[in-house]
């Protein structure tokens, strides 16, 4: 299963509620958390639409969230939230990307 896939697909889903635009100083961890929840949700929907393995979505998704969320700096999240609720789905994108290396470690065993 691509990693980057389900993870930034989630990202574009999540940049659909653009509204005013945000800076990301004012954005809440509440708003992080919906943000967050939206990359697992959307990775999970990936998966089942690919037709992996559900056992393996599952642990890769998990695994996805959990990396993303000890390796992205608040500052970070918030840039990312910001850039998405703001119609930025590219630099939400990179923000994420740029830990694409410590995901490697979420790819399931083939």
């Amino acid at each position: 299963m691509n990693l980057r896939r389900p993870a930034l697909a989630a990202i574009l889903l999540a940049t659909s509620h653009a509204f005013a635009q945000v800076a990301p100083a004012t954005v809440t961890d509440a708003q992080v958390s919906q943000f967050q929840s939206s990359i697992e949700s959307g990775c999970l929907q990936r998966g089942a639409e690919r037709k992996d393995p559900a056992q393996a979505v599952q642990a890769s998704c998990t695994c996805t969230t959990q990396v993303l969320q000890t390796k992205l700096t608040k500052a970070e999240w918030q840039a990312a939230v910001a850039a998405a609720f703001n119609g930025n789905r590219q630099g939400a994108t990179d923000i994420i990307a740029r830990h694409q290396e410590e995901l490697k470690v979420c790819k399931p065993a083939q």
